[in-house]
Order: C-alpha cells, then sequence, then structure tokens
C-alpha cells in the first residue's frame, strides 16, 4: 500500500473538502429552513388564490427536489475527492486498476445523473 503523496498534501486536502462540505452544508440547511417556512403559507383565503396557490406548491415542490439534489451533489463531490486523491496517491498500484475504472465510471454516472435531474428541474421551472 505504498502512496506517492504527502501526507500534509492529503491532509490539506481532506481539509479543504471538509470546509467545503461544511459551507454546503450550511446553504443547504438555510434552504431547508426557507422551505420550511414557505411550505406554510396558504393563498386560498385571497382572491384568485387557487392560480397562485398551485403555482406556489409546484414551485416549492420543485425547490424540495433542487434541495434532494443539492445534498446528493455534496455526498457526491465528497466521495469523487476521495476517489481522486485516492487514484492520484495510489496510480501506480496495478492491483486496484479495474477497482478505481469502476468506481470512476459509477461516479461519472452519478454526475450524469445528477446533472440531468437539475436540467429537468430548471426546464419545468421555466415551462410555468
Amino acid at each position: 500500500k505504498s502512496t506517492c503523496c504527502n501526507s500534509e498534501d492529503v491532509t490539506m486536502v481532506m481539509e479543504h473538502l471538509q470546509h467545503t462540505m461544511d459551507f454546503g452544508m450550511r446553504h443547504v440547511t438555510d434552504r431547508k429552513e426557507f422551505l420550511d417556512e414557505y411550505s406554510k403559507v396558504s393563498l386560498q383565503q385571497h382572491p384568485c388564490g387557487e392560480a397562485p396557490e398551485a403555482m406556489l406548491r409546484m414551485r416549492l415542490e420543485k425547490l424540495l427536489e433542487c434541495q434532494q439534489i443539492s445534498e446528493e451533489v455534496l455526498g457526491l463531490l465528497q466521495a469523487t475527492v476521495s476517489h481522486l486523491l485516492c487514484a492520484a496517491c495510489r496510480g501506480g498500484v496495478e492491483s486496484n486498476a479495474a477497482l478505481m475504472v469502476d468506481a470512476e465510471v459509477a461516479l461519472s454516472d452519478e454526475w450524469k445523473r445528477l446533472s440531468v435531474a437539475t436540467q429537468k428541474i430548471y426546464q419545468e421551472i421555466r415551462a410555468h
């Protein structure tokens, strides 16, 4: 299990990743609070409230989907950085090469899935 990476560099990368994850989670938490607050809003008692109420509910639903994707993106970011760091530091070890390629393909597929899901939500929001 030899490594070509300096342990201080690995620590620095992992600390930066943790800082990025903390930053992202703070924003995800803020958005969740916003979503929770606005989910309680009702426009039914206003004249012509039915149409705005439907639009509000649809937008809140899309915000919830974005929230879920954001949480998945943060988890995938962590997995990707860890994988790339492992690949860089153990690049010369051929015994794990097939596993590394399989992990790379799986990560790539997840990024594509989340990208398509995000694009779909934005298109649905623009349509309304």
